[in-house]
């Protein structure tokens, strides 16, 4: 049979064959064409826990990254502060742990993206020593960050980080942020991930000597202050300012979602980011789901937004979001139906004009 195609085609004109060529070659294309799926806008990622949930975030966030942060899933700040550290180091993953053991799923996480280096936020009693054997033991390399409180270890991921970047007309810059408020905080890292200011933590009246000895190391000349004066009182401020430090705050109501807005506000406005992406996140049970998308939003130039329900959007997000419509074009939501319902992401995908 092949000889006799063979001898057709030796008869047959040349343009013919030319022809019947293209026809072949448009038809393959076509096909394809029909059984690819277009790029969704609105997409979600999910997974039965907060471990498996930040791992489907790294995976679906990078297609390679030479290192990761690894923090406890049960104190939140360790990995917040981590934000710093994770964009400064080239842009990497922020995945959760247990204490005791590193689940399968984040392990495949991490040999999917091929990591060198992780760096273990926490000593060995906040993340056991077991979890570095097992790092090891598949081929990567592990660095111990910690301090004796949240303060401290914020001070040490700065140092680990390197050189503050500067918000335009300042000098180098840190955001500073509640330790008791952690979806601030949340809320937050993109811009700590993203611009390259160091995140530290402070208290609602002052700032702790460990945070004091990290501003100084660290050269920090300006701080932003995410938090109304019920978070971050104007002692603070005081106290900034007798050590030479300027700052300027940025508040919401008080709510999650008016907070989460403000900051993203600033990363319009003030840092200039184009805002192409809104990442939709879970904020009144502690925004945990929120703390692997720190590295999503802030490789996009994304905002990381807090809805104050899981079932209802509200009027100020549905606002902020409904003015980002030819802006935005891609929405992410973070966690399974229970966390934020099918009917909130339908009305945050509407507001933004996007098709499901």
């Amino acid at each position: 049979m092949l000889e006799s195609l063979g001898n057709w085609l030796h008869v047959v004109p040349a343009w013919l064959r030319v022809a019947t060529a293209a026809i072949v070659v448009g038809a393959i294309a076509v096909s394809l064409a029909i059984g690819a799926k277009p790029h969704s806008p609105v997409r979600r990622f999910e997974g039965p826990d907060r471990y498996s949930t930040a791992a489907q975030v790294a995976v679906n966030t990078f297609t390679h990254a030479d290192i990761a942060v690894l923090a406890r899933g049960d104190d939140l700040a360790d990995a917040i502060s981590g934000s710093y550290l994770a964009g400064a180091q080239g842009g990497g993953p922020i995945l959760l742990t247990p204490q005791q053991n590193l689940p399968a799923v984040v392990l495949s996480a991490l040999e999917r993206l091929k990591v060198k280096q992780v760096f273990i936020i926490g000593d060995a009693t906040a993340i056991d020593g077991a979890v570095d054997v097992t790092l090891q033991r598949h081929g990567m390399r592990t660095t111990r960050l910690a301090g004796a409180s949240r303060y401290a270890t914020a001070g040490v991921i700065e140092q680990a980080g390197g050189p503050a970047a500067s918000v335009a007309g300042f000098g180098p810059t840190a955001v500073l942020v509640s330790s008791t408020d952690l979806p601030d905080a949340v809320a937050a890292g993109p811009i700590s991930f993203h611009s390259r200011f160091p995140l530290l933590y402070t208290t609602a009246t002052t700032i702790p000597a460990e945070t004091v000895s990290a501003m100084q190391e660290g050269g920090i000349t300006h701080v932003v202050l995410v938090g109304s004066s019920d978070d971050i009182g104007d002692s603070v401020v005081a106290q900034l300012a007798g050590l030479k430090i300027s700052s300027q705050r940025v508040a919401g109501a008080g709510d999650p979602a008016s907070k989460s807005i403000a900051i993203a506000n600033f990363e319009q406005q003030v840092l200039h980011w184009s805002l192409p992406q809104v990442d939709l996140v879970r904020g009144d049970q502690g925004a945990v789901d929120g703390v692997a998308t720190i590295a999503n939003s802030g490789t996009n130039a994304a905002a990381l937004l807090l809805t104050n329900s899981p079932n209802h959007l509200g009027a100020p997000l549905t606002a902020f979001l409904a003015r980002q419509v030819g802006r935005v074009q891609q929405l992410i939501v973070v966690g399974d139906a229970t966390t934020i319902t099918p009917s909130t992401e339908q009305a945050a995908a509407a507001a933004l004009r996007l098709r499901q």
